[in-house]
């Protein structure tokens, strides 16, 4: 089945622990499938550790607001097979869900100028017709394979 990229969002959530933190990095992809139908994938990096999510509806802007009700339910859609992106990096990029994977990774880990470029460049074109740049720690995990 082909999958057109209809929308991603990334943004930075708020973060209070005990005292100001870093907030996490989240990132929705929205893809539409052949006959119409939405289908939703969120990434959310907290402390460069990868929480993947795939809920039948958008839930970027109460993941960001720290909405408890958006976090009862995502949680509900989480991959808890994934606990770090190694997984990701030694997975046939072939793989529908390891091109979304890798489609969140990017757009996580990216500069914001890149973020924007990439999201010109691929909402409105189809998955498996375009081509996904490594991040930053997929690059490393290369070099380091090559050594």
């Amino acid at each position: 089945m082909k999958y057109l990229i209809k929308d991603v969002k990334v943004e930075i959530g708020g973060g209070m622990a005990c005292g100001p933190v870093s907030g996490p990095v989240i990132a929705e992809l929205v893809l539409q499938d052949e006959e119409g139908k939405l289908s939703y994938h969120i990434l959310a990096e907290v402390e460069g550790i990868p929480h993947f999510y795939d809920p039948e509806k958008s839930c970027i802007d109460g993941m960001l607001e720290f909405d408890d009700d958006t976090f009862d339910y995502v949680n509900a859609f989480y991959d808890d097979e994934i606990d770090d992106y190694e997984m990701i990096f030694e997975a046939d990029h072939e793989e529908e869900i390891i091109k979304i994977r890798r489609y969140l990774i990017y757009m996580v880990r990216a500069s914001w100028d890149d973020v924007d470029i990439y999201k010109q460049e691929t909402v409105g074109k189809y998955l498996d017709e375009i081509e996904i740049p490594n991040c930053d720690l997929e690059n490393e995990y290369l070099e380091a394979c090559e050594e």
